[in-house]
């Protein structure tokens, strides 16, 4: 029996469902079918595009039923300062997405994710089994597990936002296609190799050692910036290194390679010594200043530049050779203006070149090294080192970036912000989400990044994701419990800790609202956050605002399904 193709069954099945239609013979019904064969004939006149078989995950069919809310684990809590917090949140990354929706949408600046690279080797789990490498609808579920994730990505991103994403050649065709499709591809600013190791196994073809780092912006290209520029080169140091910065000597003054020009072919006198260009006697540059120079040599600064130098300590003498070179430095410049040579500092910066993650440093190796460090007995097929993630925060222009990864892992993300924030003074906070498979998060993840921030006194949070079952209830069934989970997602969402001296206030019930209006004082609280089940006169508002304190109405998809 000859198979009928995908599209042949699909016309069959469109075809049917208009005669079903068209035999009820109403205008509603008419509508439809009409809708149903233009959104036919658009579908099956894509030419080019990723096309793949959604599928349903069982976390879909949770939050089908379930209304997902933050549970903190205050054992685990880290104060080293007096605001801002950092975030770990255990369970489905899914299911912490579409708690993220609801508190940080349009509020992240930073993604970076690592998420399974789908070999074929037990590293993608889906529904609880291993996708194995023979699968054939591997591609399919992979691809269907990422476009929900990162159509929620998309959603959290603020304008100025950048989202990194690490990857290999399995699904780097796939996944290039699918976030030109998401992110657009006129945001898509570049694909960066990356070494994963120097050495590999002996094979009959090539040994892998690099796999990519996609990158791709919201809307604006205009948020990254370079680092400053210093390499090896950049060695000696004079009396004026507080001013230039330090030096390198990496060009002799004459040159012959560059066109001879008379006007260049002149002698140089230095502490009663005489230079000519090319190292020529006196003789042999007055014979060549006749005639069509065959060595054309001749300086590479005009007189004037030459004296300039000479007196600013730009010029030195190698005693060894004999020859003039001129000194580079790292923060400072020769300048001609109006005719008058200046000395110009600056900071020398460079762009990051596409190819600077394939340094060893980089490299899943070094990764390994630092997870030996924090004694951790797991180990990981596939680690990043914080360096790389450094490197990539680094570009991007804000200091104070919320920084996510919902594939976090061992909890690299939050070393290298925590870390980098050190060095560079930046107050970057993260949120990490990660299952907690194999004991990771608790094994792992948490006793990493613990250590992490306290060793760079900063704060952390822990929280686990928890569900409220909805199917078959009323709302009033399940809203006290709902409701006195509340206070978790407005500190989450707002960075803060409830206490007795808090300039804050949650109200989440008439009776608290009468309480808080009977008893307000001026100058006591700074936000009041009331829930969208009261109802709030207009005398109540006004008793709030005159007294100098925030309003905040908690919206209502806090409460039911996003």
């Amino acid at each position: 029996m000859n198979k009928i193709s995908r599209k042949k069954q699909m016309m069959i099945k469109v075809d049917e469902a208009v005669q079903l239609l068209s035999s009820l013979d109403t205008e509603e019904a008419n509508e439809i079918a009409n809708n149903l064969k233009f959104l036919y004939s658009e579908i099956v006149s894509k030419n080019y595009g990723l096309v793949f078989e959604k599928q349903v995950e069982e976390i879909d069919k949770i939050l089908e039923n379930n209304i997902p809310f933050l549970a903190e684990e205050k054992t685990k809590r880290i104060t080293n300062v007096k605001e801002g917090f950092n975030y770990i949140l255990e369970g489905d990354n899914l299911a912490a997405l579409n708690i993220l929706k609801k508190t940080h949408k349009e509020n992240i600046q930073v993604i970076y994710i690592d998420p399974p690279y789908n070999r074929g080797k037990q590293d993608f789990i889906y529904d609880d089994k291993y996708i194995n490498e023979d699968d054939t609808f591997k591609h399919s579920k992979w691809l269907s597990f990422m476009e929900k994730r990162l159509l929620t990505a998309w959603e959290l991103l603020s304008d100025d936002g950048v989202i990194f994403v690490s990857i290999d050649d399995n699904e780097f065709a796939q996944l290039k296609m699918l976030m030109d499709s998401i992110f657009d591809d006129q945001n898509y600013v570049g694909c960066l190799p990356r070494v994963t190791k120097k050495s590999g196994k002996s094979t009959t073809t090539f040994s892998k050692n690099h796999d990519y780092l996609l990158i791709y912006v919201k809307k604006s290209s205009n948020v990254f910036v370079m680092k400053e520029h210093i390499d090896d080169g950049f060695k000696y140091k004079d009396e004026h290194f507080d001013t230039r910065g330090p030096y390198k000597l990496n060009q002799t003054l004459d040159y012959n390679t560059l066109g001879y020009v008379h006007s260049l072919d002149f002698p140089i006198k230095i502490n009663d010594r005489v230079f000519y260009p090319g190292k020529v006697s006196k003789e042999g540059f007055l014979e060549r200043k006749k005639d069509n120079p065959k060595d054309g040599f001749r300086w590479r600064w005009s007189k004037d530049l030459v004296d300039f130098g000479s007196e600013n300590d730009w010029i030195v003498i190698n005693e060894s050779t004999g020859r003039i070179y001129t000194k580079t430095y790292l923060s400072a410049t020769i300048k001609k203006k109006n005719g008058v040579y200046n000395i110009e500092y600056f900071v020398r910066k460079k762009p990051m070149s596409t190819l600077e993650l394939i340094e060893n440093k980089y490299s899943n190796d070094n990764a390994r090294k630092e997870l030996d460090k924090f004694k951790l007995e797991a180990k990981f097929d596939y680690p990043k080192p914080s360096s790389l993630i450094k490197r990539l925060l680094q570009t991007y222009y804000d200091k104070n970036a919320t920084v996510l990864d919902f594939f976090a892992g061992s909890g690299t993300t939050g070393q290298a912000v925590a870390e980098l924030n050190n060095e560079d003074y930046g107050n970057r906070k993260f949120i990490l989400c990660t299952n907690n498979e194999n004991d990771i998060c608790e094994d792992i993840t948490y006793p990493r990044v613990s250590q992490v921030v306290r060793n760079n006194k900063s704060n952390l949070r822990f929280y686990k994701i928890q569900f409220l079952e909805i199917k078959n209830r009323m709302y009033l069934e399940y809203s006290d419990k709902l409701l006195s989970h509340m206070k978790e997602l407005v500190e989450f969402q707002y960075g803060f800790i409830w206490s007795s001296d808090s300039k804050y206030k949650l109200l989440i019930s008439e009776d608290e609202l009468e309480e808080f209006i009977d008893a307000i004082v001026k100058n006591k609280y700074e936000k009041v956050f009331i829930g969208n089940n009261i109802l709030l006169s207009a005398f109540n508002k006004q008793k709030i605002l005159e007294n100098n304190i925030d309003l905040y109405i908690i919206p209502d998809y806090y409460y039911r399904d996003y």
